[in-house]
């Protein structure tokens, strides 16, 4: 079905008031959990053939965070819907004041092939329990995931609910139709075209973006805890994950200690993916070769051995890198880490404060008003304190990001609002 007949079939549908009742968000929901039942065989075999991930994985990573958001949306959607009541400040004892909540009408969601389950179905989860209809654009890197995540929408509803974008159409096109919000997960230079488009109907926009990620390792961090997690982090999809730290920043005196754990714990985890024919391979020849040349333009590095046939690149690390080194100017989305080591904290922070807000940010300490510190210094999205990603994997925390890594939070309540419009009424009771 042609796009602008889909879009106005939904705008026809939302018209009608069925999709704001809660028994129908709440049936909605359980023919989405019974569907995902009905097809996890397909959609596990699926990602492994095309991304090469293992069932290990996609369960740890995709699978259970869209379980816990469906669970939650279906034990929270009549508190989250609720009317509220406000105060009006104590002078008019006479007049009631509501907050009603209300769906916006028509969402498109445009996900990335990395992480495509969630990416794809845990904002529909948050718009599907706001009331709203929803178009899901998968992206068409991952031609095969795409189809069954399509093929997964159109069995557990009516496309005049719910539709998934089996067709390559081309963003010029998809964005040049009104919609009354857009989610979007991508790099920084699609989301300018989103915004730019949005503005012609000025649509509320939501952009989950990348950036370069800094991970923080100072000198009381537990080193091998501290190496394990990054490792697990980094290698997660061979480092394609907006959720991967992109740099590490290194006490100097704790850098040759750090390096030798930090290689046995990617030794050991690339081991374990390979040995489950789990280890992620680089998308396209494009970003494989552009990792490639890093990797070949780097003075020192360790690993980085690469499958040019099957677009696969082990762990590589870059022990002394620089602000200034070439893999500090874009993110790098891949399995190298470059690590610089520095001596004063605060001058390598204020390198940091210098370059784009990061989605996430990680630190490793044992000094908790250390650790607390820098998260109240540095400005970034969300991240953890002696963990790596952990952070996006809790239905009850907001995730987005800020500045260039995006806008815009959802997961658990912050999804649902996000996709709600709060109706403010006041009620003048002596009239």
């Amino acid at each position: 079905m042609v796009l602008e007949h889909v879009l106005q079939s939904q705008r026809d549908y939302f018209a009608t008031g069925q999709t704001k009742s809660l028994s129908y968000r709440k049936e909605a929901l359980e023919n989405l959990a019974k569907a995902l039942e009905e097809f996890r065989p397909t959609i596990f075999r699926t990602m492994k053939e095309e991304l090469h991930q293992s069932e290990e994985e996609i369960a740890a990573t995709e699978w259970k965070l869209v379980e816990d958001q469906l669970v939650l949306a279906m034990k929270e959607l009549k508190n989250w819907s609720a009317t509220t009541r406000a105060k009006d400040g104590g002078l008019f004892s006479s007049r009631e004041t509501l907050i009603k909540k209300e769906p916006l009408g028509v969402v498109l969601i445009i996900a990335p092939w990395c992480m495509p389950l969630s990416l794809c179905l845990v904002p529909m989860i948050s718009a599907m329990a706001a009331g709203n209809c929803v178009i899901v654009k998968p992206s068409k890197k991952a031609p095969k995931i795409r189809k069954v995540i399509c093929d997964l929408l159109e069995f557990a509803f009516d496309s005049h609910f719910v539709h998934g974008v089996k067709d390559d159409y081309n963003y010029d096109y998809i964005l040049k139709l009104r919609y009354d919000s857009i989610f979007f997960t991508g790099t920084a230079r699609v989301g300018r075209l989103v915004m730019r488009s949005a503005s012609e109907y000025l649509t509320p926009v939501t952009l989950q973006l990348g950036g370069k990620n800094p991970c923080i390792v100072d000198t009381s961090a537990n080193l091998k805890k501290a190496a394990n997690s990054i490792a697990n982090a980094k290698l997660t999809m061979a480092g394609q994950t907006y959720l991967a730290p992109d740099y590490l920043l290194v006490a100097d005196e704790i850098v040759e200690d750090f390096l030798d754990e930090l290689k046995e714990a990617l030794r050991n985890r690339y081991k374990v993916l390979k040995d489950q024919e789990g280890y992620g391979r680089i998308i396209d020849l494009h970003h494989f070769m552009r990792l490639m040349r890093l990797i070949e333009r780097e003075p020192e590095k360790w690993g980085g051995e690469a499958e040019d046939a099957t677009f696969t690149i082990g762990p590589a690390i870059f022990p002394q890198s620089s602000f200034g080194s070439d893999c500090m100017k874009e993110e790098i989305f891949g399995p190298i880490l470059p690590i610089i080591p520095y001596t004063n904290l605060e001058h390598a922070l204020d390198k940091v404060k210098e370059m784009p807000k990061a989605l996430c940010c990680y630190i490793f300490s044992s000094d908790k008003q250390l650790a607390e510190q820098l998260v109240e210094e540095l400005s970034f999205g969300g991240g953890c304190i002696n963990a790596c990603g952990d952070h996006f994997y809790n239905s009850h925390l907001p995730f987005g990001g800020v500045g260039n890594s995006g806008m815009g939070k959802y997961h658990g309540k912050a999804g649902f609002d996000l996709f709600t419009h709060e109706k403010g009424i006041l009620t003048n009771r002596q009239l």
